[in-house]
């Protein structure tokens, strides 16, 4: 049995950011790796265009199974993930991944890349506010994040949001707004200190989308095709793992369900299915990166220990959905030229009230841009027709805020395993209304009105921002917590790379700061210390 550097198990962020900072290693990846069925996408048309001329329209954009247009009788899918195309994100994950719960709706990936085939593509710099509960400072994360934002190209600008996003060195210039968002940006602007003295601040975000041409991949077109086709322009980490492997720089080996691994002295080794004959095989390295995902990690890991009793923690970032109208875009011509991510809001509530806590809530601010009738047309109280009709009216002047809340490990949120290896996760977590009150007050200074009884509050899992079980402390006391330089407690050569190290879940999107862990724990992980990386 020929022994690798390291077996990297899982093609998502955290897992191709560890092969990107190993390249040059002996290092394999091992994978399910499901992979789309078309490949020959890409952007140069612009939906509205595609829907009127295309004879591909129906099965790339509707699906034969009838997919785009679940969300109206169906449990909530977040659009990127209900487009025919992507159908390989979360094929047969249901199946593979062996999850049960009545609490919390997981969504799991089991394609190459994995759920960031679908990703949003808002890369943040995590600072020492949002890493005050791990044990390393913001600084050993930076040298990554630096790398990373020249690796991928990541658009922003320097704005009132700077101060929770850290540097601008190293962004292209931010993507154009829409008319409505710049008109929401410049009413911000204009009652800038009532907004600030509401704990609300406004800005640009920091995607992964390309505004300019960069590293031989194009500049976004403002086609309005990124809930349904892969783009070039927006990074995926598909497209780091694709380059790794054309130069020779990773040995990746799809088509395997990874079951569970061992670990000596010596080194560790991957026990894996092989999905096309059913056998089990072995592979061994010095060392083994678990990089599948915080339920695919945790999924291992109880396979591996085997202890039915055991219950491991999650957090998730509670998602809400809050539509804006500005009166004043009632009944405009529908913009056919935008990117669908449009503005940030950072919002402190302890601005406001001395007794909340210091945890920021995050938002984005999306476009209607794009997106069939069917995600809203059940919203309005109306009978089905006229909403159909009145919807044309209404969109071009909606936007759509949506909130991400903190995560904090609490006992009544866990997961743990059966006899049989089914994932059972408890989830008690919900969201109040309260910080979507308060902003509906303060964006209403702006000229921009809505109501809570219009909100939105996806059943727990929706996010798929998943963090924390197996958590890295500064001195692990429990088998399943981690060092701070990756490794295992309970194991000599097996590191966790995902965002199941993470201690505490900021609202701030999470896979930038993955990316840039994984990175450190990979770069550290011949290092035979357990020392905190600070």
């Amino acid at each position: 049995m020929s022994l690798f550097d390291a077996v990297i198990v899982g093609s998502g962020p955290a897992g191709v950011a560890a092969a990107y900072e190993l390249s040059g290693r002996n290092i394999c990846m091992v994978d399910v790796g499901k992979s789309p069925s078309d490949t020959n996408w890409g952007s140069g048309s612009n939906f509205y265009q595609l829907r009127r001329y295309s004879e591909r329209y129906w099965n790339e954009f509707v699906g034969s199974r009838f997919e785009s247009f679940r969300n109206i009788d169906q449990a909530y899918v977040p659009p990127k993930l209900k487009s025919p195309l992507h159908r390989f994100i979360t094929e047969d994950s249901a199946v593979s991944a062996a999850v049960e719960s009545d609490t919390f709706r997981a969504i799991v990936s089991f394609a190459q890349g994995g759920l960031a085939n679908a990703w949003g593509a808002q890369l943040y710099r995590y600072n020492e506010t949002d890493l005050r509960q791990f044990p390393l400072e913001a600084r050993v994360l930076e040298p990554y994040y630096d790398r990373l934002t020249d690796h991928v190209g990541i658009s922003g600008s320097c704005d009132d949001l700077a101060r929770f996003y850290g540097t601008e060195a190293g962004l292209l210039p931010a993507l154009r707004l829409s008319e409505l968002a710049a008109h929401l940006l410049r009413n911000y602007d204009r009652h800038r200190t009532f907004f600030n003295r509401h704990g609300v601040f406004l800005g640009r975000p920091r995607l992964g989308v390309l505004s300019q041409p960069y590293r031989g991949r194009p500049a976004c077109d403002y086609g309005n095709l990124e809930f349904y086709r892969l783009l070039p322009h927006i990074y995926t980490p598909r497209i780091t793992l694709e380059e790794l492997i054309r130069n020779g720089r990773l040995d990746y080996r799809p088509g395997y369900f990874v079951i569970s691994f061992e670990d000596d002295k010596s080194g560790a080794r991957v026990v894996m299915r092989n999905i096309a004959t059913g056998q089990v095989e072995t592979i061994a390295g010095k060392r083994v990166l678990l990089a599948a995902g915080t339920i695919g990690s945790a999924a291992i890991l109880l396979r591996t220990l085997g202890d039915t009793s055991l219950r491991l923690p999650i957090m998730e970032n509670l998602p809400s959905y809050i539509p804006f109208i500005n009166p004043g875009f009632l009944g405009k011509a529908h913009e056919t030229a935008a990117y669908y991510t449009q503005l940030n809001v950072c919002y402190l509530p302890h601005r406001i009230n001395s007794q909340a806590n210091g945890d920021m809530i995050m938002g984005t601010f999306y476009g209607m841009h794009g997106l069939f009738h069917s995600e809203f047309v059940r919203d309005l109280p109306l009978p089905l027709s006229l909403n159909v009709k009145l919807l044309r009216y209404i969109l071009p002047s909606m936007l759509v805020l949506h909130i991400w809340r903190p995560g904090h490990q609490r006992p009544d949120n866990y997961l743990t395993i059966d006899s049989k290896g089914t994932l059972h996760i408890q989830y008690t977590d919900a969201a109040d209304s309260a910080v979507e009150r308060h902003l509906i007050r303060v964006f209403r200074r702006a000229g921009y009105l809505s109501a809570a009884f219009l909100c939105k509050y996806p059943e727990p899992g929706a996010s798929a921002h998943y963090a924390g079980s197996l958590p890295m402390r500064k001195t692990p006391s429990k088998k399943y917590e981690t060092h701070p330089n990756g490794r295992l407690h309970s194991m000599k050569n097996v590191y966790v790379a995902d965002g199941s190290v993470f201690p505490a879940l900021p609202a701030k999107n999470l896979s930038f700061t993955i990316m840039a862990n994984a990175m450190r724990v990979a770069a550290g992980l011949f290092q035979n210390s357990d020392r905190c990386a600070s």
